[in-house]
């Protein structure tokens, strides 16, 4: 893309500006300031699912260990801070080892399906 259509005259993301501003107010459209919004996961992780997870990432046998592919007692000690609010871990720390675990069990369970043919 041409520079110019990712700025242009002080403004970011000219191009995605100009293609909405017909369909958007002006004040959205051409607003300066961020507008952000609250990714859940910190309320799934640390609420719904927090149970998913321990018995899920407590386990020994869990592939991610057996595999060699995460330390056990560091991640379950980095849930805790996370969990609790201590420290600095964000929630991909703890996300991405549990997301992990669990495409290995999918994973798994197919391996074991076309195993029975």
């Amino acid at each position: 893309m041409d520079p110019q259509l990712k700025m242009s005259g002080g403004w970011t993301k000219y191009a995605l500006r100009r293609a909405f501003e017909r369909d958007l107010p002006a004040s959205i459209a051409w607003r300066k300031d961020k507008k952000g919004f609250i990714n859940p996961q910190d309320d799934w992780l640390k609420g719904n699912l927090k149970a998913v997870v321990l018995e899920l990432m407590n386990r020994s046998d869990a592939f991610v260990y057996t595999y060699g592919l995460v330390d056990r007692e560091r991640y379950l000690e980095k849930f805790d801070l996370y969990c609790s609010g201590r420290g600095s871990v964000w929630f991909r720390d703890v996300f991405a080892p549990f997301s992990l675990e669990l495409w290995l069990h999918a994973a798994n369970d197919i391996k074991a399906q076309f195993s029975k043919v």
